[in-house]
């Protein structure tokens, strides 16, 4: 168990890692699950829909090497939107996969970490460990539904698509990085017919210098969908405050309660904060529920596919 002290040390090397993605704008990705040290080579929410512009090329990778496609200056990605069946569907934008994606794009004291390579790695349920089930994450469960929406196709559902996911423990640890021995809260799905994909994880804890969040890529398959050099989106998804609030007073989020009391405004957040009103309401989550039965949240992702 890491001593409070080097768990600080963890997050304070996280959060300036973030910020020095987000001053360059280099608002780029990582990917999914399987641990390697590498030697070489829900049904569509009412209201306003995800989608995203593909930035252009040039940014910065989180670790200081360039890869992939970056958001170019600042926001100047395009809000773009359409009209579909159930609604208006609106751009998702980029963002930072931060230091710990283990997707096969950065290291760590081991080396090159990539989750994606791990045979378990597609599954629904991210509550236990990868490779030792009977190890498993404490805190309140939370039932997690993604459609994927072509934003250039009036908002059809986007099928055999990849999604990638992973999000800090109640503490705010990252498995395989703050706990290198742990491989849970990581793990891929792909879209069905309708464009969903379904996850039963953890509602995440909150560390210092960061509002609640999850971390997600998207692939255009399985079969793409083996290192974040491959995503089609990489981006973040914010908890609704309230529900935040009545977590971290249960068992387990001890830490992350002081914590957001001082983290606590998603508009000060140095990811979600710059993109507006209307982007940070389709970032953020929808749904019910509490933290002793835990929760059912979703979000429709759209794409500029």
């Amino acid at each position: 168990m890491k001593s409070r002290k080097n768990r600080t040390e963890d997050q304070q090397t996280q959060i300036s890692r973030d910020m020095k993605i987000l001053g360059e704008r280099g608002f780029m990705r990582r990917r999914l699950l399987g641990f390697v040290v590498a030697t070489g080579g829900m049904a569509m929410i009412g209201g306003a829909v995800l989608a995203q512009s593909r930035p252009p090329p040039g940014g910065m990778g989180g670790m200081g090497r360039p890869f992939g496609p970056g958001p170019g200056n600042g926001r100047a990605d395009p809000v773009v939107t359409a009209e579909g069946p159930d609604g208006q569907c609106m751009n998702f934008a980029w963002e930072t996969n931060g230091p710990f994606p283990a997707d096969g794009t950065n290291g760590s004291r081991n080396g090159v970490l990539n989750a994606l390579a791990d045979s378990g790695i597609v599954r629904r349920n991210l509550m236990a460990d990868l490779d030792d089930p009977g190890q498993t994450v404490n805190g309140v469960p939370l039932e997690l539904s993604l459609q994927l929406v072509d934003v250039n196709n009036a908002c059809a559902p986007l099928s055999g698509h990849a999604v990638y996911i992973w999000g800090c423990d109640a503490a705010g640890d990252y498995s395989l990085y703050n706990q290198p021995d742990r491989s849970w809260l990581r793990g891929v799905q792909q879209s069905d017919e309708r464009g969903i994909v379904q996850f039963t994880t953890l509602f995440p804890g909150c560390y210092m210098g960061r509002y609640p969040h999850l971390h997600f890529e998207v692939f255009s398959s399985l079969a793409n969908a083996t290192t974040g050099r491959n995503s089609l989106l990489i981006s973040q998804l914010a908890l609704p405050g309230s529900d935040c609030e009545a977590v971290f007073e249960t068992a387990h989020y001890e830490s992350s309660k002081r914590t957001f009391a001082r983290n606590n405004s998603i508009e000060r957040d140095n990811v979600f904060g710059d993109n507006g009103e209307e982007r940070i309401s389709i970032m953020t989550l929808r749904g019910t529920g509490n933290p002793a039965d835990g929760y059912e949240m979703a979000a429709v992702v759209g794409l500029a596919a």
